[in-house]
């Protein structure tokens, strides 16, 4: 469902301005990587470094958020799934923002990046 619901918006909405925000497991499904290589989407890769994910997230935590993965505690899982899919989301990414900051400055830093008429400095 997951894959049907990316294939039609990449399809589908590819005739507007849209952002979509893709779950950080997105990528790694099956056929994921290709429909949005051959998307011609910006797609852009918000990359904060593990310690600041584990912050954000013990803020998070509660009965019903569910494990990164299946192994149980998602703190402790955080520094492997990074590894295992940060490699991956850099080869995918037309973009990569290093520790963005606030939601302010990501929005920011996206326009500033994304615009046409902006020039980019990489």
């Amino acid at each position: 469902v997951e894959i049907e619901a990316l294939g039609y918006a990449l399809t589908e909405l590819s005739d507007q301005p849209v952002v979509l925000s893709l779950g950080g497991g997105t990528p790694t499904a099956p056929g994921a990587s290709e429909l949005l290589g051959a998307s011609g989407a910006e797609l852009v890769y918000l990359r904060y470094p593990p310690d600041t994910l584990g912050a954000r997230l013990r803020g998070e935590i509660d009965d019903r958020r569910p494990a990164l993965t299946t192994q149980g505690d998602p703190i402790a899982e955080i520094e492997a799934v990074f590894r295992a899919r940060d490699p991956q989301y850099r080869e995918l990414a037309t973009v990569v923002l290093e520790e963005p900051g606030t939601p302010e400055e990501v929005v920011r830093a996206l326009i500033d990046r994304l615009r046409p008429d902006t020039p980019h400095s990489g």
